[in-house]
């Protein structure tokens, strides 16, 4: 049987299952932008505070340029 998340051949890092669970269980961040680091690893890319509003949040998800998945 495989891992977790490595069925695709693409790994998750540690921080973003620590980052998923503050979210999940401690609201502690408002949103966060994941992306496939290296075609490996999927990785934190960008943690919104709490007190972050909705045009913070497409500011930071397009910051990877056009075209790019997040």
């Amino acid at each position: 049987m495989e891992e977790r998340g490595k069925a695709s051949g693409v790994t998750v890092s540690d921080s973003c299952k620590t980052t998923y669970e503050e979210i999940k269980k401690d609201k502690k961040h408002r949103y966060v932008i994941f992306y496939i680091r290296d075609e490996k690893q999927i990785d934190v890319e960008v943690v919104g505070n709490r007190d972050a509003e909705y045009d913070q949040f497409l500011d930071d998800i397009q910051q990877g340029g056009p075209g790019e998945c997040r």
